[in-house]
């Protein structure tokens, strides 16, 4: 199952509820089959949060770092390093940049269609011809969205929704300014 129109998944087409007794067996089915697989999906979520969790942090601090420092070369040592060795900082900064522009917003998606797709199945059992759906409302009411942290050794750091773009973006620029702070000015050494 993909995350890709997950939301879709278990779509109830609501008739009158003297219309709904002889049809009313596929459309339970149907929401309790998706209630399976999304507790498969949160089992699998659950059981990958060891591994996932220390490489998720250590790729979004890498990632800040390593453009931090990109940007205080390009900065910094334009006078200092030849073009060609200068050339390879400005190129590490962009394909930084991009990569995080493309990989952050599926990584938050993923968090967003889960709880939008958990409020729509709820708001489906709400009562509007299902009858006998109270403990199937329950069970969908205690679930959590699919989401995904970034920890070391189960200690969490932070969540991987909307807000860690802001942290991203944050983090380059504290670290940037640090940098720019620290090493005020570099000269190119003359020899001879």
């Amino acid at each position: 199952m993909t995350y890709v129109n997950f939301e879709n998944a278990a779509t109830v087409h609501h008739t009158p509820p003297q219309k709904l007794a002889p049809s009313s067996g596929p459309t339970l089915c149907n929401l309790r089959r998706t209630y399976l697989d999304y507790t498969q999906i949160k089992i699998i979520e659950v059981t990958f949060h060891g591994f996932d969790t220390t490489v998720a942090l250590e790729l979004i601090e890498c990632g800040i770092w390593l453009c931090a420092a990109s940007i205080f070369a390009t900065i910094r040592l334009y006078n200092v390093l030849p073009f060609g060795f200068y050339v390879m900082f400005p190129f590490f900064m962009f394909a930084i940049f991009t990569i995080a522009q493309l990989l952050l917003p599926v990584i938050t998606g993923m968090h967003e269609n889960s709880a939008k797709a958990l409020a729509k199945w709820v708001g489906q059992l709400d009562g509007k011809g299902l009858q006998n759906c109270k403990y199937l409302r329950r069970k969908y009411l205690s679930q959590r969205p699919v989401r995904l942290i970034a920890a070391v050794n189960g200690f969490t750091f932070f969540m991987l929704d909307r807000s860690i773009k802001t942290y991203f973006l944050r983090g380059i620029l504290d670290n940037t300014i640090t940098f720019l702070i620290s090493f005020p000015e570099l000269h190119k050494v003359k020899s001879g």
